[in-house]
């Protein structure tokens, strides 16, 4: 590559049409479809993973954020430029998930991502500290 050139992004603009299954679900990038008739058990835990997922997210895009820088440098930042995301909301996600170690997380404990984020400053131990406080 000569220099001054950037790499090329590949092309994925594809793949957010492609929906995937969850049992009798489809989650698609327009919603949700039901396959055929589920049980009133396999509805909540549809439920219980979109309660999951939703929580989770930021943390989610974080750590794809930094994975994609330490594997792949300057194109993960093409890439990350070319799905549009705000940059301050990327650099807060970013910044959170690399600070808070995934041991330190406690979302299934019931704390928000807003908790994570006040104590992202902190050293690790006083991060567990304050969150167990919480």
């Amino acid at each position: 590559m000569a220099a001054g050139d950037k790499a090329r992004v590949p092309s994925v603009d594809n793949a957010e049409l492609e929906p995937y299954m969850y049992g009798k679900f489809e989650f698609g990038p327009n919603g949700l479809r039901v396959l055929s008739k589920p049980t009133y058990e396999e509805w909540q835990q549809v439920g219980h993973k979109l309660s999951v997922d939703a929580r989770s997210i930021a943390f989610q895009v974080g750590d794809w954020l930094r994975i994609g820088e330490e594997y792949f440098g300057e194109l993960a930042a093409q890439v990350i430029d070319a799905r549009q995301w705000q940059e301050e909301t990327v650099r807060v996600y970013r910044y959170v998930a690399e600070r808070v170690p995934m041991e330190n997380r406690m979302l299934d404990k019931g704390l928000t991502y807003s908790h994570h984020q006040v104590v992202a400053k902190l050293s690790p131990p006083e991060q567990r500290e304050w969150l167990t406080k919480a």
